[in-house]
């Protein structure tokens, strides 16, 4: 009877106890609190920080923040131990003791990086802040806001300079070449790096487009067609390389571009009047029309008054028809030699049927060769859209000089138009 009447007891304060404890316990648990925004404040732009490597790795003494926008991270595996960060004056490449880095540090993440006791150093062109040790990040790094958007700046391939290191460029009207569409990034099975070559469609410059085969994205299969590629710019020695972020970078769903005219004066007989199919070759004043030439086993087109038996020179160069109901882009080189005058013109018609005095004629902005150039130094025309034109057209180069005066030797090549 005692035993019965003490389990009970027992059993009633026991459950009561625990209803007293959960009454006593908070069941609603507050959110963690939110990480604080960066209250660091930036000394010195990343330009003027890459101003101050002297040539050899140096070491920074003083108390310098640089602010930037993270552009590049580890997330996809194509950049290691490394975040890619950008302001509006250039971009570096931070380099860390450690991997994961876009779980703090996402792309598009304002940071904050305190550069005191960091060496400044030079990997094979490309200037790099670091290293950070995981222990000390919080001492070398601090978060700013999320979200921030970079908009990558377009540009050409034969614009790309050491001032674009760094940086989040688009190359648009690019394409892989015949050896790189369709193939794999890289070599995700054993791991290795692969170089593919993207081409510009308007000039056919190349450039190279480097992938890790730890990336995300190594065995996946390059566009066969053409478009825009988003990437972070970078050299390595003198070879200009472009490195994605993420196989979304790479947008190219046109087709494919396709040449329509692809001169390169290869084999034209040297010193002789160039006599090409479809091209017509006229002398408008005096006697002399464009020529063949070669140096160094390059060929091209040449024009020049100098020692002309003539008053005046003008010849005209002008290409075969070409059907411009559809957009069109041109691109060409040109280069002169004992510059005294600007002798050469690019232009355009669509009514011109053998007679250039009868046919209309609109210039065409583009570079040229000029008093600011080298003798002998090519310059590249830069692509030349020719979608506001309709009909068949043709472009014509027109060099006009004299025996007295304007003397300039031009050169062209490599005149392409391209779909």
């Amino acid at each position: 009877m005692k035993k019965t009447f003490y389990f009970f007891g027992l059993l009633s304060f026991l459950s009561f106890s625990i209803l007293t404890w959960q009454g006593c316990v908070k069941l609603e648990f507050d959110n963690p609190p939110a990480t604080a925004l960066c209250e660091w404040v930036s000394t010195t732009t990343i330009a003027e920080l890459k101003a101050m490597y002297p040539g050899s790795d140096l070491v920074i003494q003083d108390p310098l923040i640089i602010e930037g926008v993270v552009v590049a991270d580890d997330s996809s595996g194509n950049f290691y131990r490394a975040l890619i960060v950008q302001d509006a004056t250039a971009g570096i490449e931070v380099r860390f003791a450690g991997t994961d880095l876009y779980n703090d540090y996402p792309m598009g993440r304002k940071v904050f990086v305190n550069c005191q006791g960091l060496t400044l150093s030079n990997y094979n062109g490309v200037l790099q802040l670091g290293e950070i040790q995981a222990a000390l990040i919080d001492d070398y790094i601090c978060r700013g806001a999320k979200n921030q958007v970079v908009e990558p700046v377009v540009v050409t391939i034969d614009q790309l300079n050491a001032s674009y290191i760094d940086r989040l460029v688009r190359l648009e009207g690019v394409q892989f070449d015949a050896g790189s569409a369709g193939v794999t990034y890289a070599d995700g099975v054993n791991f290795l790096s692969v170089n593919l070559t993207l081409m510009e469609c308007a000039s056919d410059a190349t450039i190279i487009l480097r992938s890790s085969g730890y990336a995300d994205f190594a065995t996946k299969l390059t566009p066969t067609g053409s478009g825009y590629v988003d990437a972070i710019y970078s050299v390595y020695q003198s070879d200009k390389q472009l490195l994605i972020r993420h196989e979304r970078d790479v947008q190219m769903d046109n087709a494919r571009c396709e040449s329509l005219l692809n001169e390169s004066f290869t084999g034209v007989p040297t010193n002789q009047d160039l006599n090409l199919p479809g091209w017509t070759n006229i002398a408008v004043k005096g006697t002399r029309l464009w020529r063949g030439a070669s140096f160094s086993g390059n060929f091209y087109a040449q024009a020049t008054a100098y020692q002309d038996t003539n008053n005046e020179m003008e010849t005209w160069l002008i290409t075969p028809p070409i059907n411009l109901d559809n957009p069109k882009t041109l691109s060409f080189e040109s280069a002169m030699a004992f510059f005294n005058h600007d002798g050469l013109t690019a232009l355009i018609s669509t009514d011109f049927s053998g007679n250039v005095a009868t046919a209309t004629w609109t210039p065409l902005s583009c570079n040229l060769a000029g008093s600011g150039n080298a003798n002998y130094d090519w310059v590249a025309s830069g692509p030349i859209d020719l979608s506001g034109f309709s009909g068949t057209g043709h472009v014509a180069f027109r060099y006009i000089g004299n025996k007295t005066s304007q003397t300039t030797t031009f050169q062209l090549d490599n005149v392409r138009i391209v779909e």
